[in-house]
């Protein structure tokens, strides 16, 4: 895979090198190869990173509740709207199914 001769390449660059700031690993990793041209590195601050409480939640995301209702494993798709869930049982079917959920 392309993932890990990039990674081969940083990891040999930035063996026994002094990293004293996160800020290091941006120039090691520019530097980890120069031909054909240098690997683009973007420096990530906070607002990169999703605030995870702020992500809905839901407990469940089975059908059913009773004896006899489908349950996650009968379940073919899924398609997440804006704070409902649709699903589908078989994958022929044409419409979808609302799933009344509780975040």
């Amino acid at each position: 895979m392309e993932a890990d001769s990039v990674h081969s390449t940083i990891e040999k660059r930035i063996r026994n090198k002094d990293i004293n700031i996160p800020a290091d690993y941006v120039t090691h990793c520019e530097n980890a190869r120069l031909k054909p041209f240098p690997y683009k590195v973007f420096y990530l601050d906070h607002s990169f990173f999703k605030d995870f409480p702020e992500i809905k939640h839901y407990t469940s995301i089975r059908p059913g509740r009773k004896v006899g209702d489908p349950t996650v494993t009968n379940l073919k798709q899924l398609k997440y709207e804006e704070g409902v869930i649709r699903y589908k049982l078989r994958h022929t079917d044409n419409t979808w199914q609302r799933n009344t959920v509780k975040e």
